[in-house]
């Protein structure tokens, strides 16, 4: 079979489609006399690398116009034959390391052969090692000025600031609509095939506008004949229309065992099913909720009135709920959030997540958190008379379980609290203001591990989260745990540098902080817990939980969230109303669980006296110690059976699943040094407090 990416791949700029912002700034490089660096970023299977090539040939070229490569000339054929001595090609994610890194500067500094210039490509560049990316900033400073560097990448953000300061960016864009429909069209007609407009428009939905994508699946259709929308949907399996409306029809009906059925009998990866999931109820969201036209090819299909039918769904359960439209759409929206890894398993949980969240309860008015974590239910006597938007519990108990899981896990506490005021109250001002503290956090991080990479290694965590004040301008309060050597060195950096350069770009944005960097262990732990209690100070009033007496109490007043702080959310008009750090998210609590045992949570078991306490730093020195005790167990079990013999190998792995067995995952059930708030047992009470061996 013809594969038509490598047959219709171009050769030189004036081939290239939808990508003229990026080949007017190469040509500008092309012109000068001593070309800059350039970093081409974009999705993979965009064309970044067709176009990095095509500026390698067209630098090489010995006639070349600064327009482009002549295509004729000696340097041209050699490139084209890969036999350029003047031009390096160097696989980052095959080869990364410090000498190979040197031995491509070295190369560098040396005088051509035949061309004007060196030229040194680096593919999948973000993958370097940091003393890599400090190899090559060392050539970046100074470089020779016959040598020029071309560095390609799809994670343009892992890209240290101090080589980005020293490159042309360059970004390569996905094809939109109606150049991706006319380029595959032109295409189509090469090839003598029959196409409708329809299923080129899928084509480009389905691949987000990425050109060898697009070619890769019209080379699949081909052997079915006519380019259709329907022989483009048999190919993706993207006949979602029939499990999509079962799937809705489910839900609003309440049937939480037909819509597992439906999910379990939809022949697709559990990845690709939470995504079209997550695209429907987007598309519902902006065409129907928020009226706003934005097509959608792979949503084609539907009844009519299947997606009004679902709209009022949700709209019935935000009334009940009474929570505010857009807060509630992004939630249950937000539930099916795509990570690309999701287990059958994992996608049960959302959907039944999901149907627990929007269907009405089957007892009296009122919502009640299961029993085995927090019991906790909303009374609402009388409709409010006037609109109020609270942050659900939900999503201020996930605040609380990382303020529990950061010392559990890393044996820190948050030392900087922030306080960001952004400017405006439109959607696009809230928008730029979330994408504000994205990019902060992101360049504190990389701050850290451009400066101190051996202090700041796994010690950097962050969780924000958003509010709108009184007049509807977004307010981020983001709490950030890091060294405190290092602590004081964020905040001047912060001040003096990223909110400076942005005052003037946003209006006179401002910002306040706290941080506590020495102090005693109850002044620490203080400060830590009230950060906490501000970033949930949004929280629903009329949220209930049982207390130690068995009687309902405000959650707010549970948790000590004290009555000075307590406002309501206001409307959030971006995404994400709150986010944190990789380390303290949900995959990460997974994996450390995994690893070992389920972390505790006194907020689950409703021990109200010990959720500030502190308790979390005792228990990581007592998990750090029977870590090593496993670990001590598991090496001593090897050593018996270190031959490779097939008897060895089959006992080693029989004293390994024993041991397995043996060793509990109940949390509460582990050696500790100190004493938890549940009922100890016999063999506790009888030695005391147990210390581990």
């Amino acid at each position: 079979m013809t594969d038509l990416a490598e047959k219709y791949r171009p050769h030189g700029f004036a081939a290239v489609v939808g990508q003229e912002q990026a080949i007017k700034k190469l040509r500008v490089q092309l012109g000068s006399p001593r070309p800059q660096p350039v970093l081409i970023s974009g999705a993979a299977g965009s064309g970044k690398n067709t176009l990095g090539l095509i500026y390698a040939k067209a630098l090489l070229c010995a006639q070349a116009s600064g327009v482009e490569a002549c295509g004729s000339c000696t340097n041209c054929n050699s490139f084209v034959s890969k036999t350029a001595t003047d031009y390096t090609y160097f696989p980052v994610g095959e080869t990364s390391t410090v000498d190979d890194v040197l031995g491509l500067i070295q190369k560098a500094k040396m005088a051509p052969w035949e061309a004007k210039l060196r030229v040194a490509l680096l593919d999948e560049v973000h993958d370097l090692s940091t003393r890599a990316f400090e190899a090559l900033l060392s050539v970046l400073e100074a470089p020779p000025r016959w040598s020029t560097f071309i560095l390609l990448t799809n994670k343009p953000k892992k890209i240290p600031d101090p080589i980005l300061q020293r490159l042309v960016e360059i970004q390569v864009h996905p094809l939109t609509p109606e150049i991706a429909t006319g380029y595959l069209k032109t295409i189509c007609d090469s090839e003598s095939l029959e196409s409708d407009p329809e299923a080129l428009l899928l084509i480009h939905a389905a691949t987000e506008g990425s050109p060898r994508k697009m070619l890769r699946i019209i080379e699949a259709v081909r052997s079915l004949g006519r380019i259709s929308e329907e022989n483009v949907r048999h190919e993706l399996r993207l006949d979602v229309a029939d499990a999509l409306t079962a799937y809705s029809q489910a839900l609003v009906e309440g049937d939480l065992q037909r819509q597992i059925n439906i999910i379990d009998g939809w022949r697709l990866l559990p990845s690709d099913k939470c995504r079209l999931i997550h695209q429907f109820m987007t598309f519902v969201y902006f065409n129907i909720v928020r009226r706003i036209d934005r097509p959608d090819a792979i949503m084609r299909g539907f009844r009519p009135g299947l997606m009004e039918d679902f709209s009022r769904f949700v709209e019935a359960a935000q009334d009940r709920l009474d929570i505010e439209k857009n807060q509630i759409w992004q939630d249950v929206i937000g539930q099916f959030s795509p990570s690309g890894s999701e287990t059958a398993h994992q996608l049960m949980m959302i959907v039944s997540s999901v149907h627990d969240m929007l269907s009405a309860p089957q007892i009296s008015r009122g919502r009640i958190l299961p029993k085995p974590t927090l019991e906790a239910r909303l009374r609402v006597a009388q409709p409010p008379a006037r609109t109020v938007s609270y942050a659900m519990w939900r999503s201020v108990k996930a605040i609380w379980d990382a303020g529990s899981f950061l010392p559990q896990q890393y044996g820190a506490l948050f030392n900087v609290r922030l306080s960001i005021y952004h400017t405006g109250t439109s959607e696009r001002d809230h928008v730029q203001g979330s994408q504000m503290v994205s990019d902060l956090t992101h360049q504190i991080g990389m701050r850290l591990a451009d400066r101190w990479p051996e202090a700041s290694k796994g010690k950097y965590h962050w969780i924000y989260r958003h509010e709108a004040d009184g007049e509807g301008r977004l307010v981020t309060r983001l709490l950030i745990a890091v060294p405190d050597l290092l602590a004081q060195d964020v905040i001047t950096w912060m001040n003096e540098r990223f909110f400076s350069s942005r005052r003037d770009l946003l209006d006179g944005i401002g910002f306040s902080y706290s941080y506590r960097l020495s102090g005693s262990a109850a002044a620490r732990l203080r400060f830590h817990w009230y950060s906490i209690r501000i970033l949930s100070r949004s929280l629903d009033p009329q949220v209930t939980a049982r207390g130690r007496d068995g009687d309902l109490v405000p959650l707010v007043d549970l948790l000590n969230i004290p009555r000075r702080l307590r406002k309501e959310q206001g409307q959030i008009l971006c995404q994400q109303a709150r986010g944190s750090s990789h380390t303290l998210g949900p995959n990460r609590k997974r994996y450390a669980a995994a690893d070992f045992v389920d972390f505790l949570s006194a907020l689950n078991d409703r021990a109200w006296a010990h959720i500030d306490i502190g308790w979390e730093l005792n228990e990581h020195t007592s998990r750090k110690k029977e870590t090593e005790r496993r670990a001590r167990l598991r090496e001593a079990i090897r050593a018996k059976f270190q031959s490779d013999d097939k008897l060895a190998v089959k006992r080693l792995a029989e004293e390994m699943a024993n041991l397995k067995l043996g060793l509990s995952n109940d949390p509460k059930q582990m050696l500790r040094g100190w004493q938890g708030w549940w009922p100890r047992s016999k063999s506790d009470c009888f030695c005391g407090i147990r210390t581990i061996q």
